[in-house]
C-alpha cells in the first residue's frame, strides 16, 4: 500500500468531509463525519488510507491541523501537506469549475453533473477544490468518471475501528520500525500482483460487517482449497507475470504512457480471457483484439512512434504524412540513374556513414567526374562523399517530412489512447475481478500454509465468540523451532460476555488479547483463522485500548491519550462490538486508576453489554465476578515455577505458559 500517491481534501462546511484520490489507479473515495474534539474520526481515516499528501483549507479547524500534524510526524514515509485558499472550497466556485469540466463543447454527454448534484454539497465542494489542485499536475482526468466516486463505507456494511486499534494490532506496520514486516498484512499477503496487494490492503483496513458477503468470500477460499494446490498453479504463474495493469490503465487515461508500456498492459488484459473466461459475459474485453491489431508489436516494444500503427485508414492525416515521405524517398531512388550517368558508372547506390544517409561516395580516381556544384560532406584517403543539389534538397525535404510524421504520430498516439480510454471502466472492472481472485488465492495459501480453519460466522443476534486452540497469527511466525507456542481458547457469549484477565508481567496477556482481536478481524475479512475451530457472530466493530504512549504533537500526556481513547471506545461501541482494554488506569495514581477501571468496566457490562476482554493488575476489578455472576468471569495467565517455589525471571529461563 501504498505505499502510494493519495491526495486528501478536507472541507470546511458544517460536517467534515474527506475526499481521497489515487491518481495512479483511478480510485476516488469520499466520506463525511462529525469530528470529535480529539480528532479521532479523521485520525482513523488517515491511518486506514495512509496518504502521502494531504490538502487542507487554510482555515481548517485547530483539531484538524493538529491531527494531520500528528499523522505527518508519525509517518515514516514522509507526508506532504498543502494548504489551499478557503475560496477554493466555496460551493458556487466549485460548481462553476465542475460545470466547465464535465461539459465538453457545451455538451454533457453522460449526465455526470446530474450524478454529481446527487452527492452531499460538502462532497461537491471537496471535488471542486480537488479538481483545481489536480489540474495543476494535469491529473484532473481521474475525476472524469463520476460513477467511480465511492463512499468509503461502500455498498457493504463495514466494521468500525479507531485509529488506536489500527496501530496497536499492527495491521499494516509493526510498531518497532514502521515497516510492513511483522504485520498482519505481511502474514496474509501472498498476492502475485501489485493491484491484488492494494485490494487486500483495503480489505484488511475495512473488514466486512455483512454476513452474506463474508460467507461468499469464505466459499471462494474454500473452493480453491478443495481444488488442490496444483489446480491454480497456471493462474498464479500468469498473475505473477502481470504488470501493474491498474496503474497502467490510469496512465493511459492520463495519456502519460510509452507505447511499450501500453502494449504490455493491453496484451496482458487481452490474455486475461484465456484464464478468466467467465469474465467474457460480464465485461467488454473483446475490443482489445481490434485495438491490438492496430499496433505493430515490434514498433510498440521498441517505442518506435513513427511505425506504431499497422492500419492507417482511421488516421488520414498520418497516412498523408507518411505518403509524403514515401514520395520523397522514391524521388531520391529515381535520381540514382542520373547520378550513375554523371559518374560514368553502370550502377550506383547511396551510402550511409555515421548515421548520415544519401551520400554519394566517389573514389579518388574518379573525382574529376564530380560536378563542381556538388556539396562535399566528408572524405577519406580513398574516397570523398558528396550530395548533389537535387539530392540535398530532397534529403532536407525528407527530414522535414519525417519530423512531421513524428509529430503527427504523437497526435495519433494520443488520439489512440483516448479511444482506448473509452473502455477504461470495463477494463478496470476486469482488473478488479482479477485482483479479487488474486486475494482469494492469497487467503487460500495463507490458510493452507499455516493450518488455519474456516470460522463459522453467525448473525449478530447470536452473540458468540468461541475460539478453540487459537493462535496469534503474527507471533506464531516468529516462534523458533525450539520454542513451543501455547494455544488458547476464548469463549464469550450473550450470557458470559466479559473476561477479566490477570497474571504476571510478560505472561502473555496482551499477546492473547491481540490474538483475539486479530482473529475477529481476519474472520470478518473472509479469511480462515489460526485456530482449531472458531464460531463468531457478526461484529460491528473491534475496539482496542492498550499500550502507554503520549503525543507531544497534539499536546497529550500518556494519561490523556489513555482517557481519550477509552472515551472514544465507550462512545462508539455497541452491543455487537468486541472491546479489548489492557491495564486501564495505569497512567495515574493507583486509587484513581482503580476507580477509572471499575467505572469503565461497569459501564461496558451494564450499559453497553458488549463482548469484552479486560486486562488488569488491580485486585478490586476481579471482584466484579461476584457482582455480575454469569456475565463476568476471571481468568489468570498460568506459569511454571522452579522446584524451590520461586518464579523464574530470566528471559532464557522463563516458563510462562501464556494460557
Amino acid at each position: 500500500m501504498v505505499h502510494q500517491h493519495t491526495y486528501l481534501s478536507e472541507g470546511v462546511l458544517r460536517a467534515d468531509i474527506l475526499q481521497a484520490v489515487q491518481p495512479t489507479t483511478g480510485e476516488v473515495l469520499y466520506d463525511s463525519f462529525q469530528e470529535s474534539s480529539g480528532g479521532g474520526e479523521l485520525e482513523q481515516r488517515l491511518e486506514s488510507l495512509q496518504p502521502v499528501e494531504v490538502v487542507l483549507s487554510e482555515k481548517s479547524s485547530p483539531t484538524v491541523l493538529r491531527t494531520v500534524a500528528s499523522y505527518q510526524s508519525l509517518s515514516r514515509e514522509g507526508v506532504r501537506v498543502e494548504h489551499l485558499s478557503p475560496s477554493q472550497f466555496d460551493l458556487s466556485a466549485s460548481l462553476d469549475a465542475l460545470t466547465k469540466f464535465y461539459r465538453r463543447d457545451g455538451v454533457e454527454s453522460k449526465g455526470e453533473l446530474a450524478t454529481l448534484m446527487a452527492l452531499p454539497p460538502v462532497v461537491v465542494c471537496c471535488i471542486g477544490s480537488l479538481l483545481g489542485y489536480l489540474a495543476t499536475f494535469k491529473l484532473e482526468e481521474v475525476l472524469r468518471d463520476v460513477s467511480r466516486f465511492t463512499a468509503m463505507a461502500g455498498e457493504c456494511r463495514r466494521m468500525a475501528f479507531t485509529s488506536a486499534t489500527l496501530r496497536r494490532l499492527d495491521l499494516f506496520r509493526n510498531s518497532l520500525d514502521g515497516t510492513s514486516r511483522g504485520s498482519l498484512l505481511d502474514v496474509m499477503d501472498h498476492t502475485a500482483t501489485a493491484f491484488g496487494r492494494r485490494l487486500l490492503f483495503s480489505w484488511l483496513g475495512q473488514p466486512l460487517a455483512d454476513l452474506g458477503v463474508i460467507i461468499e468470500r469464505q466459499d471462494a477460499v474454500e473452493d480453491i482449497l478443495s481444488s488442490g494446490s496444483t489446480a491454480f498453479s497456471d493462474l498464479r504463474k500468469f498473475l505473477s507475470r502481470m504488470p501493474d495493469v491498474q496503474r497502467g490503465l490510469c496512465a493511459i487515461l492520463h495519456k502519460k504512457v510509452k507505447p511499450s508500456d501500453a502494449f504490455e498492459i493491453l496484451t496482458s488484459l487481452a490474455s486475461v480471457r484465456d484464464l478468466f473466461s467467465s469474465l467474457q459475459n460480464d465485461l467488454t474485453l473483446g475490443t482489445l483484439d481490434v485495438t491490438l491489431r492496430c499496433l505493430d508489436a515490434q514498433a510498440a516494444r521498441s517505442n518506435n512512434m513513427a511505425g506504431l500503427f499497422t492500419d492507417l485508414s482511421h488516421w488520414p492525416d498520418l497516412m498523408q504524412r507518411k505518403q509524403d515521405v514515401i514520395n520523397t524517398e522514391e524521388k531520391l531512388v529515381a535520381l540514382k540513374k542520373t547520378i550513375a550517368g554523371q559518374l560514368g558508372l553502370l550502377t550506383f547506390d547511396y551510402k550511409t556513414v555515421s548515421g548520415m544517409p544519401y551520400l554519394i561516395e566517389v573514389p579518388t580516381r574518379r573525382l574529376s567526374s564530380v560536378p563542381s556544384n556538388w556539396l562535399k560532406i566528408s572524405s577519406t584517403k580513398t574516397a570523398e562523399r558528396f550530395r548533389s543539389p537535387a539530392v540535398d534538397s530532397l534529403y532536407k525535404e525528407l527530414c522535414v517530412g519525417q519530423e512531421l510524421v513524428l509529430v503527427e504520430s504523437r497526435k495519433t498516439w494520443n488520439a489512440f489512447l483516448g479511444e482506448v480510454s473509452q473502455g477504461y471502466n470495463n477494463y478496470q472492472r476486469a482488473v478488479r475481478a482479477i485482483a479479487t481472485v488474486d486475494c482469494f488465492l492469497s487467503l487460500a495459501r495463507t490458510a493452507s500454509q499455516y493450518g488455519y480453519c474456516r470460522p463459522q460466522m453467525l448473525p449478530k443476534e447470536h452473540r458468540v465468540f468461541r475460539i478453540t486452540k487459537g493462535r496469534h497469527p503474527i507471533l506464531e511466525q516468529r516462534v523458533t523451532a525450539t520454542s513451543q507456542y501455547v494455544c488458547n481458547d476464548t469463549d464469550l457469549s450473550e450470557d458470559l460476555r466479559c473476561c477479566v484477565i490477570t497474571g504476571p508481567n510478560m505472561g502473555g496477556k496482551s499477546s492473547y488479547m491481540r490474538q483475539v482481536a486479530l482473529i475477529a478481524i481476519m474472520a470478518h475479512v473472509g479469511s480462515h483463522v489460526p485456530a482449531e475451530a472458531a464460531t463468531i457472530s457478526l461484529l460491528d466493530g473491534v475496539y482496542v485500548r492498550m499500550g502507554a504512549e503520549d503525543d507531544v504533537t497534539l499536546g497529550r500526556s500518556t494519561f490523556l491519550c489513555e482517557m481519550q481513547e477509552t472515551s472514544e471506545i465507550l462512545d462508539k461501541c455497541t452491543t455487537h462490538s468486541l472491546v479489548v482494554i489492557d491495564e486501564l488506569g495505569r497512567g495515574t495514581a493507583t486509587h484513581d486508576g482503580t476507580a477509572i477501571a471499575l467505572a469503565t468496566l461497569r459501564h461496558l457490562v451494564e450499559e453497553k453489554q458488549c463482548l469484552t476482554l479486560f486486562v488488569t493488575h488491580y485486585q478490586p476489578i476481579t471482584e466484579m465476578e461476584t457482582f455480575y455472576k454469569g456475565a463476568v468471569t476471571n481468568c489468570h495467565v498460568a506459569f511454571n515455577v522452579d522446584d524451590d517455589g520461586k518464579q523464574r525471571s530470566l528471559p532464557d529461563a522463563r516458563v510462562f505458559i501464556d494460557k
